[in-house]
């Protein structure tokens, strides 16, 4: 396995996960009885919150022993096949309110953004 530094393709892999992500919070939240405005704000601080983890931007772990986080998407299904990273690492926390904003627009799952 070896990895690819390529920000085009990790960007849109990134956008594709951070899409996927938001679309699972909301919709597992429709299943409740909590009204729009709620919904939409609990799913940007999920998606932030998240996404700080998984960016590494969020402190994990202890002062001694951090856990620093890399997000890193396969090339394809094959074990062995590349692994596409950021030189700069990942961004989540910094589009999940777009994200959310747009997902909160979305009638059913299966749609992509408005």
């Amino acid at each position: 396995m070896n990895f690819e530094k390529n920000q085009k393709k990790f960007d849109k892999r990134q956008s594709i996960f951070t899409l996927e992500l938001a679309k699972i919070i909301k919709f597992t939240l429709d299943e409740t009885n909590i009204d729009e405005y709620k919904k939409r704000d609990v799913t940007e601080k999920l998606l932030f919150s998240i996404g700080a983890l998984l960016d590494a931007s969020a402190i994990v772990g202890t002062a001694t022993e951090p856990i620093i986080s890399h997000l890193s998407f396969r090339e394809n299904e094959d074990l062995n096949s590349n692994l596409i990273i950021s030189p700069v690492g990942s961004y989540i926390h910094e589009i999940a309110i777009s994200v959310a904003e747009e997902v909160s627009k979305m009638s059913k799952e299966e749609d992509d953004y408005p």
